[in-house]
């Protein structure tokens, strides 16, 4: 607001032309001398208003500003959470080996430590992350026990539970924060069923079918952190946090009467296939791993959003890559058409066929 109109330039000016004529007001003089701090002053000032202007608004508060913007309708930042993985382990023979809830490992290869914290089955068992973040989605494999664990043979992370979670940006806070004013999501309604997920570690969209089988009862149908289909880990949770064992006695967030079913998507295999060329520089290999990359990116982009996968925006996404120049003969599935998916279905990449 004021970073046009109060410059430490035009306040200096402004001064001096306040000052009588016939007094030396060129630079070096007295006058100049004396007014020129006082102009630095006066525009620092006006540069820390327009920050706190600024700050006193959803819409261009940042970081702890944004925080209490927020606070002011219950709303509070998503904390960093710690990714859960699969945790295998075996003994002689290949036989699955128990291990003590709190043995620490570290990944192979990495600095990176996980920690057992709870049994799944016989040699399985659930590890977090030790650091809050996205960093543990990145690893997976060899573990190597951080204290010596008798008998054991093999451990390793064979798949994610839950996806761990950066802190959530302003960008993402700013939009909760508009969702909750202009939704007014409340008394369990459409609106508040899609904030309970949102508030959630490890949850990304999600779909809300009021009266789905019968009075009183409510699917939500949830995606990943990364728009994928939701672990059973993750579907569990975030049932105990509505509607434990979908009874409707008002035990979690849901109010009374209202029964909940946590569900999440199938998948519908893309298969892709196309004629492209080439830009300089660049091999068929790079464009095979670009291709995959911005098609997966186009796909998780569009879960639960849109309800058709384009072949003119798939198309794009490839053609947005450095390696890709041109695409020609673009089949999905074998076909020339966009691809349907059903209210619960989102798409998933199966091969990437480039010539």
């Amino acid at each position: 607001m004021f970073e046009t109109t109060k410059t430490y330039e035009i306040i200096l000016a402004n001064m001096l032309a306040s000052v009588p004529s016939n007094f030396d007001k060129r630079q070096g003089s007295v006058i100049y001398n004396a007014l020129a701090p006082v102009a630095v002053e006066l525009a620092q000032t006006y540069i820390d208003l327009d920050s706190l202007l600024n700050n006193a608004f959803a819409d261009t508060a940042l970081d702890n500003y944004l925080n209490l913007k927020c606070s002011e309708i219950g709303i509070t930042r998503n904390l960093a959470s710690k990714t859960i993985q699969k945790g295998v382990f075996t003994g002689a023979s290949s036989a699955p080996l128990n291990i003590d809830i709190g043995s620490r490992f570290t990944v192979a290869n990495s600095n990176i430590n996980f920690i057992a914290t709870e049994k799944i089955a016989d040699g399985q068992f659930k590890m977090q992350c030790e650091v809050a973040g996205a960093i543990g989605n990145t690893v997976i494999g060899q573990l190597l026990p951080i204290s010596y664990i008798n008998g054991l043979e093999t451990a390793n992370l064979t798949e994610i539970l839950i996806f761990g979670e950066d802190t959530e940006s302003n960008d993402d806070l700013r939009v909760r924060y508009y969702n909750k004013v202009q939704n007014n999501a409340q008394d369990g309604n459409v609106a508040q069923f899609i904030e309970w997920a949102n508030e959630n570690d490890g949850i990304g969209r999600s779909k809300v079918f009021p009266l789905w089988d019968g009075d009183n009862t409510v699917k939500v149908s949830i995606l990943d952190a990364t728009n994928d289909i939701a672990s059973t880990e993750l579907i569990a949770e975030f049932q105990e946090y509505l509607d434990p064992d979908s009874e409707g006695l008002g035990e979690g967030k849901a109010i009374i009467g209202s029964i909940v079913t946590v569900t999440t998507a199938t998948g519908l295999t893309i298969n892709v296939s196309a004629t492209i060329t080439l830009n300089t520089g660049y091999t068929m290999e790079d464009a095979q791993t670009q291709a995959e990359e911005a098609i997966e990116q186009y796909l998780r982009n569009i879960s639960y959003v849109l309800n058709n996968v384009s072949v003119i925006a798939l198309g794009s996404a490839m053609l947005a890559t450095n390696a890709i120049s041109s695409v020609s003969d673009l089949l999905l599935n074998d076909g020339v058409s966009d691809i349907s998916l059903s209210t619960e279905q989102i798409p998933q990449l199966g091969t990437v066929t480039l010539v």
